[in-house]
């Protein structure tokens, strides 16, 4: 099948090859692919967990299909001519819904309002998971300055505006019909009421080692 294909090109500079690293390449089509490349075609070999590629999975389960599906999506749209379209914040938010299940519950009607870009938020959420699994850990005793610096690692943006209050922010989970009070939040953007950009949630869990942080309304609060 790769051969067949490199041949309907006028060129081998002009087809990629992606090795996916989830089952074994068997010899004959290892020998087919380096042939290939000698000839000039582009051929990408990523890692389980690295970038976009998810996790090698113990299950081919939905989650894992439409997190391949989007990290091959990516690959292509790098490798095209021209600039690759930029993700969208919805597009990075339901990549992050997918990424980061076990640490982050962000419902179908999350509040979106921001003027801040999908690459961006996906590095928040980034940063709000690892923040997960150390207080699951029972490592975030001072999640202030931790956050500060998670957000400076994934965003360069070392925000000290963590707390927790009675913000008089709510969402009602669809899928439950819950109605939650975010009572923590981060402030991204800082400035007039209207220019603010938070991220709010709540974290919800019986015991620690379960933790998850619900995520109800990302950019503008105002």
């Amino acid at each position: 099948m790769v051969e067949s294909a490199a041949d309907s090109a006028d060129d081998p500079t002009n087809v990629m090859v992606i090795v996916l690293p989830y089952a074994a390449c068997p010899p004959e089509l290892v020998g087919t692919i380096t042939a290939l490349e000698e000839l000039g075609t582009t051929v990408s070999r990523p890692r389980p967990g690295e970038g976009r590629w998810p996790s090698r999975p113990p299950t081919i389960d939905g989650r894992f299909q439409f997190a391949l599906r989007d990290a091959l999506l990516a690959a292509i749209d790098a490798w095209l001519p021209g600039e690759p379209t930029p993700e969208s914040v919805e597009e990075a938010v339901a990549r992050a819904r997918t990424d980061f299940a076990g640490t982050l519950h962000i419902p179908a009607n999350v509040t979106i309002e921001t003027s801040l870009d999908g690459l961006f938020w996906y590095g928040v959420l980034h940063a709000l998971h690892d923040l997960c699994e150390l207080e699951r850990r029972g490592d975030a005793a001072n999640k202030r300055d931790l956050l500060r610096d998670l957000l400076n690692n994934h965003v360069r943006a070392p925000k000290r505006t963590y707390k927790v209050a009675d913000t008089g922010v709510f969402i009602t989970d669809a899928a439950t019909g819950e109605r939650h009070h975010l009572r923590e939040r981060v402030h991204i953007v800082e400035g007039k009421p209207a220019e603010t950009e938070s991220v709010y949630w709540i974290t919800v869990g019986e015991v620690r080692a379960s933790y998850r942080y619900l995520i109800g309304q990302i950019g503008r609060h105002a």
